[in-house]
Parts: C-alpha cells; sequence; structure tokens
C-alpha cells in the first residue's frame, strides 16, 4: 500500500504549496518580505477604511451592506510607504455572500497549513508494522486498550495496513484522478 501512502503524500504537499503560495507578502511592501512561516491569515474589511467585518448570513446575506465593497486580505501586515499594509487577496467586491465569504477566510492558508501539519503526524505514526501486514500505531494502540483495567477485551486484533485511519485521511482527496476506489474505509 505504498501508493496510498505516495497519494497522500503527494496530495499533503499540494495543499502546502497552495497555502504558501496564497501566503505572499504585500507586493509594495519596502524590503524583501517573506512569506510568513505560519502562513497568512485572512479576514474581510468593508467601505472606504477597510474596516474588518465578521460575515454572518443570520445577521445579513452579504459581508457589507448594498452598495458598498468589501475586500478580503490578510490579517498580517507590512511596511509600506511609512504604514502597514495588509496584503489584498480580493478587492472592490460587491455583493459577497456571508455564507461562502465565512467560509474562505475559516480555509485561510494559515489554517490549511496547521491541517497538513497534522495530517503529515498522523501519516508518520499510520506505518507498517514489522510483520508487514497491520499498522504499527493500530496494534500499539491495541495492546494499550487490552492492558486497561476492567473487562478485558479479547485479544487485540492486529488492524491491517493500510488502516482506517490512512484511508480517511485520503478520503477528502476522492476526486482526485489518481485516487483509487480500493482506498475507500
Amino acid at each position: 500500500m505504498d501508493d496510498l501512502i505516495a497519494f497522500l503524500r503527494a496530495r499533503l504537499d499540494e495543499d502546502e504549496q497552495w497555502a504558501l503560495a496564497a501566503s505572499r507578502p504585500y507586493p509594495y511592501a519596502d524590503g524583501a518580505p517573506g512569506v510568513p512561516e505560519s502562513g497568512v491569515r485572512w479576514q474581510w474589511v468593508e467601505g472606504p477604511d477597510w474596516e474588518p467585518t465578521r460575515p454572518d448570513p443570520a445577521v445579513r446575506e452579504f459581508v457589507a451592506e448594498p452598495g458598498v465593497s468589501c475586500n478580503l486580505v490578510s490579517v498580517e501586515t507590512w511596511p509600506s510607504s511609512g504604514r502597514l499594509m495588509p496584503r489584498p487577496v480580493a478587492t472592490e467586491i460587491i455583493e459577497m455572500d456571508s455564507a461562502a465569504a465565512g467560509h474562505i477566510v475559516r480555509h485561510d492558508p494559515a489554517r490549511v497549513l496547521r491541517e497538513v501539519a497534522a495530517k503529515r503526524g498522523e501519516l508518520a505514526d499510520h506505518t507498517l508494522h514489522d510483520d508487514g501486514e497491520s499498522c504499527r500505531r493500530c496494534v500499539v494502540w491495541g495492546v494499550q486498550l487490552s492492558l486497561d483495567p476492567g473487562p478485558a477485551p479479547a485479544v487485540a486484533a492486529r488492524v491491517p495496513f493500510p488502516c482506517p485511519t490512512l484511508r480517511r485521511l485520503a478520503l477528502p482527496y476522492a476526486d482526485h484522478k489518481d485516487y483509487q476506489e480500493g482506498w475507500k474505509p
């Protein structure tokens, strides 16, 4: 099942590359600013003074009041011409749907990079056991469960590799051309 591991690593690499690309600094920043290691966070701002606003479809349908433009910008700022400037991601939008806008901000580059790191950690934990057939993490977990006080479970069954955890990690990429149906949990 090296194919599944390679597939997951490639998808995580792609997610990381897109998040880093979307974390570019303000293009007119003074000096040579770098990409924030943790990725940028996004926020919506409205009106001519770019006042931060939180999209809420329960309050209003659009991010800004009718006729008022909104912008998607980084929370992070960079020095430019004597002041700090966020990086504009999308500018002068009229009638941006609040629900879609909230979704965009929730999945900003910084969050994607944290998710990639967490998934890589899971991938590193769930490796092939020395027996060549089962998941190392799931075997260890099964042994730990069998040592718990109380009614002892039957002998911990070895979980075939790739385990359900790895299969679930691949599921969000099921629409990718290289995803294999046999990987479904």
